[in-house]
């Protein structure tokens, strides 16, 4: 178990020489501001906001998992109008879940709160200036409110540097080096990738694992290629605020997903097509493209 180092910001040259993209390591928050529980229970009343009146970015942002199973309308489980206290909102949560067991998930948590992403970006420039680079891929969040043994997302690694912020209830990340874990998948550049080991029993292989025991006020810090599992009591909710830095991206992928993401956007009815027409009469020449394809 790893001893944590009491800090109001993290002393980041240390920080990157011993730990960044090495070694796990537990911090102790003492003034980042993300943990403030008013500013967090504001972005998800805003949250709330969002998905009931369809304003949301991408629905996808939010999601509701009674034990494995995942709920489609997230809705029920954000706060409502008369939760003025995390208190309220976290009893009623409690109370309202069919199962033991759930997970409430809001990825991009920043985009509900202004307050929170400037205290985010002031948390994680010391970071970059120590460093020296920005991160390749995106920074971002995600918040999780949650009750269970074992993470419904078992064992798995992003392509991300994590910094995860526990509000509430004791939290275990239980992480392995990509090494230890590799020969569980046959991905190509797994290393670099975002993978879930779903059905992988990794109980046999706790004694080569490093747990980062958080208490309330901990910040735990895991490598990009560590792969990794939240565990619990299973009886008491915990509340985490998570920060990630993409270090694995790949231009040309990234591009192919930006332009995917354009035709999502700007998709009508007038751009589905049954069939095209072509000239059969070719015969010792290639076909011409079809227009539609021309102008796409």
């Amino acid at each position: 178990m790893l001893d944590g180092t009491r800090v109001t910001h993290p002393d980041w040259p240390t920080f990157v020489r011993e730990s960044w993209e090495k070694r796990p390591a537990i911090l102790w928050d003492t003034g980042a501001g993300l943990c403030d529980e008013a500013a967090i229970l504001a972005a998800l009343h805003d949250a709330g906001r969002q998905i009931r009146d369809g304003s949301i970015r991408d629905h996808r942002d939010v999601t509701y998992h009674s034990g494995a199973a995942v709920v489609v309308d997230a809705a029920p489980y954000l706060p409502v109008a008369d939760e003025t206290s995390f208190e309220a909102y976290l009893g009623r949560l409690a109370r309202s879940s069919t199962a033991q067991e759930f997970t409430l998930l809001i990825n991009n948590f920043q985009q509900f709160s202004l307050p929170l992403a400037l205290r985010m970006r002031l948390f994680m420039r010391g970071l970059f200036e120590a460093l020296g680079t920005l991160p390749a891929g995106m920074v971002s969040s995600h918040l999780m409110i949650a009750r269970y043994t074992t993470s419904p997302f078992g064992v798995h690694k992003d392509p991300n540097s994590v910094f995860t912020f526990v509000m509430r209830g004791d939290k275990i990340l239980r992480v392995w080096p990509f090494e230890a874990l590799a020969d569980q998948t046959r991905q190509p550049f797994a290393r670099h990738r975002q993978l879930n080991l779903y059905d992988f029993d990794y109980r046999p292989f706790r004694d080569i694992s490093v747990p980062l025991h958080g208490p309330p006020g901990s910040i735990l810090y895991w490598p990009s290629t560590y792969w990794h599992v939240g565990e619990s009591d299973g009886q008491a909710v915990h509340v985490s605020l998570h920060l990630t830095c993409d270090l694995h991206s790949e231009p040309r992928g990234e591009l192919v997903d930006l332009l995917r993401q354009y035709v999502d956007d700007t998709r009508t009815e007038a751009d589905w097509e049954d069939a095209y027409q072509v000239d059969l009469a070719v015969a010792n020449g290639p076909l011409r493209l079809p227009e539609p394809l021309v102008k796409a």
